[in-house]
């Protein structure tokens, strides 16, 4: 016999599972809410959804880990994980306290995806059982529908949101930081995010490496040149070079640990 609709709710109020879809549900109406609104409190509220998210799934991953080999052993576990670098990356911009839209865009992203899963796959089957209460077929196929936009829109989103950062985020921040709206700091923080993003994911090296051919083909032919065009091309070419030094740099130096499923988002 199945139970009440109040307990099947309350029991899964109280599964972690519970607080990381709240989480993903702050972010993914944060972003619209601020950009249609200018809310600051819907861009931290985003913030702290995208915390509340990754936080559950370190929290369940390393629990265990911190229990049987201690704290420092499983920091150094963290480094390796995205999901470690996805909360670290928002917590340091909801204290800066300087927004960036552009930051939000690729968490939104996922939390939405994640927000469509969750309600599938977990909150109407607690609400509707299927075996004593099957859902009425509006709700069914709103379901279906949302499934199936997922299903078909989810890889093509999660390419968008490589490229995305690799190329808005850091030119927005750029461009905040020479109008005096963002911290100094902001950039080099975001490139540490993204050195890791780059040695944890195929996704990121692959787009890296298409954007690089796009940027190679319009940028090294000026180098040639004698005019102020060919210092371009010379001031691209140089930093890219120290780019890929370094990141190829970390790639020899460190075989990172496998990361544990990308629970809250990351690819």
């Amino acid at each position: 016999m199945s139970l009440p609709l109040s307990q099947r709710l309350l029991r899964l109020a109280k599964h972690p599972q519970a607080a990381w879809a709240f989480g993903h549900l702050l972010t993914a109406i944060g972003l619209p809410l601020y950009m249609l609104f200018g809310s600051v409190g819907a861009y931290s509220r985003a913030l702290l959804g995208a915390m509340l998210a990754y936080g559950v799934v370190l929290y369940r991953h390393y629990k265990p880990s911190v229990l049987q080999q201690g704290l420092a052993p499983t920091a150094r576990r963290m480094l390796h994980d995205l999901n470690a670098h996805y909360f670290a990356l928002a917590l340091y911009f909801w204290m800066s306290g300087y927004p960036c839209v552009a930051l939000l865009v690729p968490y939104a992203s996922f939390s939405l995806f994640h927000c469509i899963g969750y309600m599938h796959s977990i909150l109407l089957p607690a609400i509707f059982p299927p075996a004593t209460n099957p859902a009425p077929a509006i709700v069914s196929g709103l379901s279906a529908k949302a499934s199936a936009f997922s299903a078909t829109y989810q890889p093509q989103a999660l390419q968008v949101a490589s490229y995305w950062e690799i190329t808005v985020t850091p030119l927005y921040l750029v461009m905040q930081v020479l109008l005096w709206r963002q911290a100094l700091l902001a950039p080099l923080v975001y490139a540490q995010f993204m050195a890791v993003r780059y040695l944890t994911s195929a996704t990121t090296r692959s787009a890296s490496a298409n954007v690089r051919r796009i940027l190679d083909s319009k940028f090294e032919p000026l180098a040639a040149r004698p005019d102020a065009l060919g210092s371009v091309g010379s001031v691209y070419i140089a930093i890219r070079n120290r780019i890929v030094g370094y990141l190829d740099a970390r790639m020899s130096a460190a075989a990172p640990a496998p990361a544990p499923a990308a629970g809250a988002g990351a690819q």
